[in-house]
């Protein structure tokens, strides 16, 4: 080798003279062109396609046409994404800064497909990762997370998901097709504490012990006012304390767009009516989600007539000042 092609600046013109394509070429010739050249490489990049394309073909699906995880990256994957990066990675699509590596991530969707080579546990997995993102990620950026058979309804610790408070611009939550965790109205309250901004949060469990009552959706509203859909299983039967002049002690959500509380057994069906009217003025209908219930069927039944009343007390207001 000529003495001038051991000086580094001079690897370093070479490199960042080389077409892009010719990169992985000049990268594998030597070990001593092998960091400048890959420097050069990653460098800039104008999608993350390279990055995805460095990783296991497993470890993403698609949704929509949106790019998803199917599963949390492994200590392998993460090794492999920060040796991308420690090659110099400085810009991606508008010019990301390096301390921002993933700044650009906006939501995750985890499709939490089993993976037979994984022997770490789903909480241990979920732990890493979510320390990984609040040390890489822009914590104000980030505001959706959605996991789609998570845990394959094995049980998961619920404070696993008190790591996620970092991300306190957070508008969606979804566990769907979710895993056995039980969660008292305390539990409920310190999960939602961190996230004022919530829009959407679906809880999907499986096989609970403990569920939330009507106190839980009280606190929840209270934490997290702007929230236009809700799904959450919660214990309909239990209604001491509850006072149905005034469910919510003042408080309601005229946002609420979507409902569905879950198969509770329902002792009441009035009593349940009055309080979720009460909850939430605007409300039409509780989705069942294809339960044939009579008794749930009864408290949307209530619900409607409830509303009906309401526009009509509206309505004659309005002509009584005219």
């Amino acid at each position: 080798m000529h003495p001038a092609l051991r000086i580094l600046e001079v690897i370093d013109i070479i490199s960042s003279h080389t077409e892009h394509g010719s990169l992985p070429a000049l990268a594998s010739t030597c070990r001593t062109f092998e960091n400048p050249a890959l420097n050069v490489l990653w460098r800039n990049l104008h999608s993350v396609g390279p990055l995805v394309k460095c990783l296991p073909s497993d470890l993403f699906g698609s949704d929509r046409g949106c790019l998803v995880l199917q599963r949390p990256p492994d200590g392998k994957v993460w090794d492999t994404l920060f040796k991308v990066l420690a090659h110099g990675f400085r810009t991606l699509t508008s010019g990301i800064e390096p301390a921002d590596h993933f700044s650009f991530l906006r939501g995750i969707s985890f499709d939490f497909a089993p993976h037979p080579e994984s022997s770490a546990s789903e909480s241990a997995m979920l732990s890493q990762f979510f320390a990984i993102l609040q040390e890489k990620c822009d914590n104000d950026k980030l505001k959706s997370f959605s996991f789609i058979r998570l845990g394959k309804k094995k049980s998961i610790e619920l404070g696993i998901f008190t790591s996620l408070h970092a991300f306190s611009n957070l508008t969606q939550l979804v566990i769907e097709e979710g895993c056995d965790i039980s969660m008292s109205d305390e539990e409920l309250c310190q999960l939602v504490r961190a996230w004022p901004k919530l829009r959407v949060l679906k809880l999907s469990l499986y096989n609970i012990i403990t569920l939330p009552t009507f106190h839980g959706l009280i606190g929840l509203l209270r934490l997290c006012p702007v929230l236009t859909s809700l799904s959450l299983d919660i214990d309909v039967t239990e209604l001491d304390g509850i006072d149905l002049k005034c469910p919510g002690g003042g408080l309601c959500n005229k946002h609420i767009e979507f409902l569905a509380l879950g198969t509770s057994h329902v002792r009441s069906p009035a009593k349940v009516a009055v309080i979720l009217s009460g909850l939430f003025p605007r409300l039409e209908k509780v989705d069942l989600g294809g339960s044939t219930s009579d008794r749930w069927t009864l408290v949307n039944d209530f619900l409607s007539g409830f509303r009906l009343v309401r526009e009509q007390h509206i309505e004659a207001c309005v002509c009584s000042d005219l």
